[in-house]
C-alpha cells in the first residue's frame, strides 16, 4: 500500500466538484444552492460551540446522528455535492459549521487539512512538526488518527510526536510533544473532547502509557494517569454521565476502566479481555459495551504452535534446555490468525516480536517455564469476547457486573453500532449481526451482498445504518429487528476511514478524494 500518496503542491487546485446536470440552470440555483448549504451547516449542530460531528464516529464517538437524512443511495455520478482530491490517509472527516478536517500523509510528512464544508475547496494545509514514524500495519497508515474539532479550533494527535491545535484560519494555536508510546501497529487512537477537556489515549507499552487530558483553549495538561497497556492498542476514549458525573472510559491492553473527567482520578476497571484493542467502547446509561477481535481472530481460541517438547526437539541444536533466539529459524512465525493466508500480514510475527532481535541479549531465549508461561497467557488475552458490563461502583468490578458475554462473531476493527435500541456489528466478509443490546441474543445475521474487509465502522442517521467495505461498497440498511438492505452505493476505490452523517449530507472518504454527498432538489 503506497502510505505516502501523491506530491501535491501547496497551491495546487484540488477540488473537482461535479455538477454536470446542473450546469444550464447553475446560474438560476446557485443562490438557493449556497443559502441552502449555509443553513444546513449550522442548522445540524447541537448548539452554538458544539459542532454535529467533531470526531472520529462523530458525537462521542458513537457513530449516531440524530438530526441527520442522509441519502441512501450515491455515487460517482449520483447525488454528488462534492468531491475534492486529497492525499492518501486513513484518518476519518470530521467538520464543523466552517471547515470539513483530516490528515494525510505525503511527501513523508503528515498533514492536516481544511476543506470549506459547502464545495470542498481547501482552505488550509499543515504540516505537523512530526519527522519520524514508527512502522504500521500493511493496512493500516500513519495518517489514520482522526482529528477532532470545536468552533474554536482542530486538534491533530500524532502518537510519535503528540498534539498540535490550530485555529480555524489554519495558524497554530499550540503544540503539546508528548513521549511516543511503542506500537506494534503505529498509535492510532483519535483524541476525544469530553467534558471541556481534550483526552488523549498515548498508548503503546506498559512503560509509558497514559490518558492525558489537556486544556482545548492552551494544550495545559490538566492531568496524567499512567495505564497499564499493551502494545496493539488503538481505541478512542469515550464519555458518560452517570450519577451526575462525567467519566472519561478508555480501553486498553485488555482492560476497560472509567476515570473521573475532573481529575484523571481510576473510579472503576474490568479486565479479562483481549489485548489487541480497537474499539471505540461504547456507553448507554450505566452500561459499557466493549470488546475485541483478539490476536488470534474468530476461528480459535487456541494458539496453534508447537509444545515445548516438539519445540526443543526441532530447534535445542546444544540439548541445554533453551531454544535462543539465533537457532530459531529464518520464517518461524508465531501464529497469530490461522484463519487467514500464510502470507496475509496477520498470519503470525517473527520470534523477534518477542525476544527482540539481539541474539545476545540475556533474555533472548525460552526455556520450558518461560514458553509455556507464553502460550498459557495467550490463550487468555488473545480469545475474542464481546461483553455487556454494567459498570457502576469503584475498584475491580465483580463477576456479576457481566450483563452477557459473547465469544464468536466479532469484528476486527469495526466498533459497535447502538442505535434505536438495537446494536449492530459488521465482519470482514459483510457479514451483519443485530442483537438485543439488554441479553446479548441475536436478532438476525444476514450477508451485505459486499464481500471483503472492513475497516470503517458503522454509522447511523435517519433510521438506517450505514456500512462501508474496504473495497468501496457502502450498504445502507433499515434500522430494526429485520433485515432489510435499502440500497448498495459502488465506489470504485478503497474505503478505510468512517463516514461523516451531517444533515442531508453524508462525508466519504475514498482512496485519494473526499466526498460529499445528498440527495439532490
Amino acid at each position: 500500500m503506497n502510505l505516502r500518496g501523491p506530491t501535491i503542491p501547496q497551491n495546487a487546485p484540488v477540488l473537482a466538484v461535479t455538477r454536470q446536470a446542473w450546469r444550464p440552470m447553475r446560474f438560476a440555483l446557485a443562490a438557493l444552492v449556497a443559502s441552502r448549504l449555509v443553513v444546513l451547516s449550522w442548522a445540524d449542530a447541537p448548539a452554538v460551540g458544539a459542532p454535529a460531528w467533531p470526531q472520529f464516529r462523530g458525537p462521542n464517538s458513537q457513530g449516531v446522528s440524530e438530526t441527520a437524512q442522509p441519502p441512501i443511495a450515491f455515487g460517482p455520478s449520483s447525488n454528488v455535492l462534492w468531491r475534492a482530491e486529497v492525499p492518501a490517509g486513513h484518518s476519518s472527516p470530521v467538520l464543523n459549521a466552517r471547515a470539513v478536517y483530516l490528515t494525510s500523509h505525503h511527501q513523508e510528512r503528515l498533514w492536516v487539512h481544511a476543506l470549506a464544508v459547502d464545495n470542498g475547496r481547501e482552505l488550509w494545509r499543515r504540516a505537523l512538526p512530526a519527522e519520524a514514524f514508527q512502522p504500521v500495519h500493511e493496512t493500516s497508515s500513519v495518517a489514520a488518527s482522526t482529528p477532532a474539532c470545536d468552533e474554536a479550533r482542530v486538534y491533530v494527535y500524532c502518537g510519535d510526536w503528540g498534539v498540535v491545535a490550530y485555529d480555524l484560519d489554519g495558524k497554530e494555536a499550540w503544540r503539546r510533544p508528548l513521549a511516543p508510546p511503542k506500537n506494534l501497529y503505529g498509535c492510532a487512537g483519535s483524541p476525544a473532547l469530553v467534558g471541556g477537556l481534550l483526552v488523549v489515549g498515548n498508548f503503546g507499552s506498559d512503560t509509558n502509557s497514559a490518558l492525558i487530558a489537556l486544556d482545548p483553549k492552551d494544550g495545559t495538561v490538566r492531568w496524567r494517569t499512567t495505564v497499564k497497556c499493551g502494545s496493539m492498542t488503538q481505541s478512542t476514549p469515550v464519555a458518560r454521565v452517570v450519577d451526575g458525573r462525567t467519566e472519561v472510559i478508555a480501553f486498553a491492553g485488555g482492560r476497560v476502566a472509567g476515570y473521573e473527567a475532573d481529575t484523571g482520578m481510576e473510579r472503576w476497571f474490568a479486565s479479562g479481555l483481549p489485548t489487541m484493542v480497537v474499539w471505540a467502547p461504547v456507553v448507554d446509561g450505566s452500561r459499557v459495551y466493549v470488546g475485541a477481535c483478539g490476536a488470534l481472530g474468530n476461528s480459535t481460541p487456541s494458539m496453534p504452535m508447537p509444545t515445548w517438547k516438539e519445540l526443543a526437539a526441532q530447534l535445542d541444536r546444544n540439548h541445554d534446555g533453551r531454544v535462543t533466539l539465533d537457532e530459531f529459524p529464518s520464517d518461524f512465525l508465531f501464529v497469530q490468525r490461522p484463519d487467514v493466508p500464510r502470507d496475509d500480514p496477520g498470519y503470525g510475527g517473527p520470534v523477534t516480536d518477542i525476544l527482540g532481535k539481539d541474539p545476545k541479549a540475556p533474555d533472548a531465549f525460552f526455556d520450558e517455564k518461560k514458553y509455556t508461561s507464553l502460550i498459557a497467557d495467550a490463550e487468555v488475552w488473545s480469545r475474542p469476547n464481546f461483553r455487556c458490563l454494567d459498570a457502576r461502583g469503584s475498584g475491580e468490578l465483580p463477576d456479576t457486573a457481566v450483563c452477557w458475554s459473547l465469544e464468536r462473531g466479532i469484528p476486527e476493527i469495526p466498533s459497535p453500532l447502538l442505535y434505536r435500541g438495537r446494536l449492530y456489528t459488521v465482519q470482514d466478509g459483510g457479514l451483519l449481526r443485530c442483537l438485543d443490546p439488554n441479553t446479548g441474543r441475536e436478532l438476525y445475521r444476514e450477508r451485505l451482498g459486499a464481500l471483503g474487509r472492513y475497516s470503517a465502522s458503522p454509522v447511523a442517521g435517519g433510521g438506517k445504518v450505514y456500512l462501508a467495505s474496504a473495497a468501496g461498497v457502502i450498504t445502507v440498511v433499515k434500522a430494526g429487528d429485520t433485515f432489510e438492505r435499502l440500497a448498495q452505493s459502488h465506489l470504485g476505490e478503497p474505503v478505510m476511514a468512517t463516514p461523516a452523517l451531517v444533515g442531508d449530507r453524508i462525508y466519504v472518504r475514498s482512496g485519494n478524494r473526499l466526498w460529499s454527498f445528498a440527495s439532490q432538489p
